[in-house]
């Protein structure tokens, strides 16, 4: 059970960053997970025993990951959506600037980019701000320093 706690340990302090918690298995999760692989009462572990714990623990993690993410950036996703469309329809109601815009606007996928402001609009104000967004570029490019993408 420590192993579990230490593997989801790891796996939070690299999601932090992104204001995602991946909360560890309580002992009934765990057990569940160790009675479901049939390594309920084992002591040691051979490398194929191993392998498949790892796999559903890893499983357990994703889906935990996935329900932190709709949790933190779900509202956000949903009203960068709505946003985008109620501002296209706005624009294209009044009568110059609807004609002007509506070529361009039609370029603006509403269902891509309507989840893309809404995720960033949340990482902006958990992050203090438009200036965070550099910040994260920066550690996806790996210009602060090693190179790569910088976790945690």
């Amino acid at each position: 059970m420590a192993a579990t706690g230490m593997f989801f340990e790891q796996i939070s302090s690299s999601l932090v960053e992104y204001g995602m918690a991946v909360e560890e298995p309580s002992p009934a999760e765990v057990r569940s997970l160790l009675r479901d692989c049939g390594l309920a009462g084992k002591r040691q572990l051979n490398r194929d025993e191993f392998e498949a714990l790892y796999l559903a623990i890893l499983k357990v993690a994703a889906g935990k990951c996935i329900r932190s993410f709709v949790r933190k950036y779900g509202r956000g996703i949903l009203v960068g959506t709505a946003g985008l469309f109620i501002a296209k329809r706005a624009l294209r109601a009044v009568p110059l600037v609807g004609l002007l815009a509506s070529p361009v606007l039609m370029l603006v996928p509403t269902l891509l980019v309507g989840p893309a402001i809404g995720v960033l609009g949340v990482y902006c104000l958990d992050h203090g701000g438009v200036g965070a967004l550099r910040d994260l570029w920066d550690n996806i490019r790996g210009s602060g320093g090693g190179g790569g993408f910088i976790a945690g």
